[in-house]
């Protein structure tokens, strides 16, 4: 399978057992379908490995009201089961031409 850099990870967060990285993504089209998928990581160091992602609309509890929809709505990143030490800040994820499409072109039916 042919893969494409879907991000160059800036930062990383833990909810529950998944590791949210940063940047998000806008909602394309303003639709979303959660995704699944294989995706491959590469460290700065060169270290290469396989993890299972999902693409996941997330809602940012902004205060600020002058923040558009488009901030507030946005598309997430999550890596299961990984700890922050295993995708270092730098690393890059890459995944199949249909997880970049869909964050691009949107998915939803």
């Amino acid at each position: 399978m042919d893969y494409v850099e879907l991000i160059t990870v800036e930062d990383r967060f833990h909810i529950g057992n998944k590791l949210v990285v940063v940047p998000d993504f806008p909602l394309p089209d303003g639709r979303w379908s959660d995704l699944a998928g294989d995706v491959r990581v590469i460290t700065p160091d060169g270290h290469e490995f396989m993890a299972a992602a999902q693409l996941t609309l997330a809602h940012f509890n902004i205060r600020d009201p002058s923040v558009t929809a488009g901030r507030r709505w946005r598309v997430v990143l999550r890596l299961s089961d990984l700890s922050k030490e295993q995708v270092p800040v730098g690393s890059r994820v890459l995944g199949s031409s249909s997880l970049a499409n869909a964050v691009t072109q949107g998915n939803a039916s």
